[in-house]
């Protein structure tokens, strides 16, 4: 069975890989036939995905996440999906590229740690699948977030330098693309602050305290106060647009930071593997 148990990890990952060469062919070429194809890929690729995890679930009899590798790889399914959505509501294919890519390498490393095989008792507490679940909506809507920034700074800067190129055909406008990241930083921004508070009752019944001062805690805890500064910054008239993007992406930084570094350089609580039977 671990051909079934990698389904979701390495055969999703090489299917959007495969989709965002596609995209990136529709985006050199604008051909609308190339575009339906590659939306076509993408949506075959977040079905596999889907169908692996329900899949691995029913294989395993407890659903994901119990670890960082499923964390990751729920964090890109979703990200996919979403896309999808916004790309059906604006139609327009622009941001596919960069979506994809970022949806690929989250994708990689979440295959080179891959799923756990054991899962620790607190995860079948009730609260967990609800914590869970706001943090990884928190997390995708940040990513997306991330890259309706970076396609509004390079927009912007080409406008700026009068330099309109390929780009400036194929994104949004300046003024969707900082409509949808204000969309998305609020679902991430309040979904975070549900699942500190639901981390924070879970940590009640697991360690005995509501707030231990866990590296993964005290991480998520400064994301979600650096993107609340953002949200709140943005109603000041000197720092719209340009300031606004950039500061979504340096709150970025501390969502990779707790996803892609901390669990692997710090000792922290939120290892859930275990050894032996649960």
């Amino acid at each position: 069975m671990e051909i079934a148990q990698n389904l979701p990890f390495w055969g999703a990952t090489g299917l959007y890989a495969f989709s965002w060469l596609l995209y990136l062919r529709w985006f050199r070429s604008g051909d609308e036939e190339h575009g339906r194809v590659a939306t076509s890929a993408l949506a075959v690729a977040v079905a596999v995905h889907l169908l692996g995890w329900v899949f691995l679930a029913w294989y395993r009899g407890f659903g994901p996440p119990t670890g960082l590798g499923e964390t990751l790889s729920l964090v890109a399914l979703s990200t996919a999906l979403l896309y999808l959505y916004l790309e059906q509501r604006t139609d327009n294919r622009g941001l596919g590229p960069m979506a994809l890519l970022l949806v690929v390498a989250i994708g990689v490393k979440a295959s080179s740690i891959g799923p756990e095989l054991v899962v620790s008792r607190l995860l079948r507490d009730t609260l967990f699948g609800p914590h869970a679940s706001a943090v990884i909506v928190a997390f995708t809507a940040f990513t997306l977030g991330a890259v309706l920034s970076v396609a509004y700074l390079i927009q912007y800067r080409q406008l700026r330098g009068r330099r309109p190129g390929m780009l400036l055909r194929r994104l949004p406008s300046l003024q969707a693309l900082d409509a949808m990241t204000r969309q998305v930083t609020r679902v991430g921004f309040v979904f975070l602050g549900l699942g500190l508070v639901l981390g924070s009752v879970l940590a009640k019944k697991a360690w005995g305290a509501y707030w231990s001062w866990d590296p993964k805690q005290c991480v998520t805890l400064l994301t979600w106060i650096l993107y609340g500064a953002a949200l709140f910054l943005r109603r000041r008239r000197d720092w719209q647009g340009e300031r606004v993007a950039a500061a979504n992406l340096f709150a970025y930084s501390t969502v990779l930071l707790g996803l892609l570094l901390l669990q692997t350089v710090f000792h922290t609580a939120h290892h859930f593997g275990v050894e032996g039977p649960s």
